[in-house]
């Protein structure tokens, strides 16, 4: 009984331990980490989203400044490799808008960034996409891989969630376009 009883002891004690490489800076190393690279100013003319997981369109979304746009994403519960794609209109305010773009200031950052968002691979089979905020000065353009960790990548996934979420949200109420299957 007692041996036992060190044994769920140690596993829990075990459960706990961060994994390699997941353990929170301290001390001298969290002064190194760099800071997140700030959002341009400039509000971008256009957002385009297009969000994939083992090469299937899970979410895409090209939003305008001025509220117009089209939503693609992936019916929940279908076939995981040939789901029924829905198209929905974009319709939402400036404000809207710029609350999306508040919303992607993380990734904003990292996209106008001439390094981007550095990052080491460690897990396979998430995710990944592409994310561009178009420009008066040109695109910029964020590859993601939500399998790809670093000191801010969290910080700019969870934004690219939240963005997503919102952009259904707002189009929730709006009549689909078309359905298809890939």
């Amino acid at each position: 009984m007692r041996n036992t009883i060190w044994a769920m002891i140690a596993l829990a004690l075990t459960a706990c331990t961060p994994m390699p490489g997941t353990e929170a800076p301290s001390g001298r190393q969290q002064a190194a980490v760099a800071p997140m690279p700030p959002p341009p100013q400039e509000m971008p003319a256009r957002i385009t989203l297009d969000y994939r997981s083992w090469g299937v369109l899970r979410y895409y979304f090209d939003i305008a400044s001025d509220g117009t746009g089209t939503f693609r994403y992936a019916e929940k519960g279908g076939s995981f490799y040939e789901p029924q794609i829905v198209t929905r209109q974009v319709a939402i305010t400036r404000d809207q808008y710029a609350r999306l773009v508040a919303k992607l200031a993380p990734a904003y950052g990292y996209a106008a960034s001439p390094a981007g968002l550095e990052c080491e691979r460690r897990m396979t089979d998430a995710p990944y996409g592409d994310l561009t905020f178009a420009r008066e000065s040109g695109p910029s353009e964020l590859r993601f891989d939500i399998g790809c960790f670093s000191d801010h990548s969290a910080t700019v996934y969870d934004s690219i969630h939240a963005a997503i979420e919102m952009v259904e949200r707002l189009t929730a109420d709006q009549p689909e376009t078309a359905r298809t299957r890939p």
